[in-house]
């Protein structure tokens, strides 16, 4: 949404972004060995992806959980109507 004449709409995801977040996930998973599970916070997708990018890359078998906050819900009704999803709800 536009709030101003100088601000400029961006793209809902952004390959450059991902990249980004991919580096952060490298050193991640390169200061802790033998991760289990990494909680990543889901907003327009880009930092999720860079995680399970790098986890791919460097040949790990973590497991890579999208979380997002009960205020957020637009992504539980859509995974709700999905059919292939597997969701666990607490």
């Amino acid at each position: 949404m536009r709030t101003s004449a100088n601000s400029n709409m961006r793209p809902r995801f952004i390959a450059t972004f991902v990249l980004g977040v991919a580096t952060y996930a490298h050193e991640l998973f390169r200061a802790v060995d033998d991760l289990d599970t990494v909680y990543v916070p889901i907003g327009l997708g880009s930092g999720i992806c860079g995680v399970i990018g790098m986890r791919y890359v460097l040949g790990l078998r973590t497991k890579v959980v999208g979380v997002v906050t009960e205020a957020a819900n637009t992504y539980l009704r859509y995974l709700l109507q999905a059919t292939s999803w597997r969701l666990t709800l607490r």
